[in-house]
């Protein structure tokens, strides 16, 4: 299933909750799905809270590929393994056990 994070936060949630258990070792509950979404649409859309004008963004985005881009995820699991991933996107790349995301890891300082 591909998933958009350029999508509305809530079309996010419906696509990754109909995503499949997939994988050994437990199942991944609704709930931890709509944590582990939450933190994902955060590190590439940046934090933001809203107000009575209107929603206000509080911090950058922290992860560095495109919202443009479709996430193909065949299960939850894969999902649990991308956002475990995220904190290392920005850097260091990731291994991601078969969730589509870029390859290379971006540019630091000129280099990779």
């Amino acid at each position: 299933m591909k998933i958009n994070f350029s999508d509305s936060l809530d079309k996010v949630v419906t696509d990754a909750l109909a995503l499949p258990e997939g994988g050994e070792g437990g199942t991944v509950s609704d709930e931890a799905v709509l944590e582990l979404v939450h933190r994902l649409y955060d590190a590439v859309h940046g934090r933001s809270v809203a107000t009575s004008i209107g929603r206000i963004a509080v911090a950058p985005p922290t992860v560095t590929f495109p919202k443009n881009v479709s996430l193909t995820l065949e299960s939850r699991r894969d999902l649990l393994v991308l956002v475990a991933c995220s904190d290392h996107l920005n850097g260091n790349g990731c291994r991601n056990g078969g969730a589509s995301a870029p390859s290379k890891a971006p540019l630091r300082n000129g280099t990779r």
